[in-house]
């Protein structure tokens, strides 16, 4: 039995872009998504090389000068692709990242409206470039699985379930060595 067969959530594929790096917000993309109930699976720091980053976008249906440019933004520096899982995944990560891949046109409160800047469709057309626009979000579930494949084996993806608390964890694991646990007071 692998991963892919013991899926108690939806999941999908999330990947923090170089521009979320150079402007520090990889942490506060997760911690967004960790905010919404939804779990880690995966998730490594890499730069893509340029046959990964092709692979990853052969499928976007982009005309060919569109998908170059994406790549060539995709390989300009780390990125982190991750796995998430939780009820209704996809939309709920999509809810977060904002309605638009251009950043110009998310809301505020969406992690593309609050990190993604001004440079959206107008300046990535004008310099002949891609819009640097933070984090992917695969946008239905056959795209998640096929992103999540490019990315990752299935050793690669942690299944387990959300404990309320440390206290939580460190019961089950004592109880699972056969003893009984006192509670303990809340340090906070």
């Amino acid at each position: 039995m692998t991963a892919h067969d013991i899926q108690p959530y939806d999941r999908t594929f999330v990947m923090a872009k170089p521009d979320a790096f150079y402007e520090g917000v990889v942490g506060e993309i997760q911690t967004r998504l960790e905010d919404a109930g939804l779990m880690k699976q995966a998730s490594r720091v890499t730069v893509p090389s340029e046959e990964l980053a092709h692979e990853h976008y052969d499928d976007a249906g982009l005309p060919e000068d569109l998908h170059d440019q994406v790549v060539e933004y995709l390989t300009s520096g780390p990125v982190e692709p991750m796995v998430w899982a939780g009820e209704d995944s996809i939309e709920t990560v999509r809810a977060l990242v904002g309605e638009s891949f251009d950043p110009t046109e998310c809301s505020p409160g969406t992690i593309r409206g609050d990190y993604g800047g001004e440079y959206g469709t107008a300046f990535a057309d004008e310099y002949d470039v891609a819009v640097p626009n933070i984090v992917h979000a695969a946008d239905e579930p056959a795209a998640a699985e096929r992103e999540i494949d490019i990315w990752f084996d299935d050793e690669d993806l942690a299944m387990y379930e959300m404990l309320e608390s440390q206290d939580a964890m460190v019961d089950e694991l004592v109880t699972d060595r056969g003893y009984a646990r006192e509670p303990q007071p809340s340090r906070y």
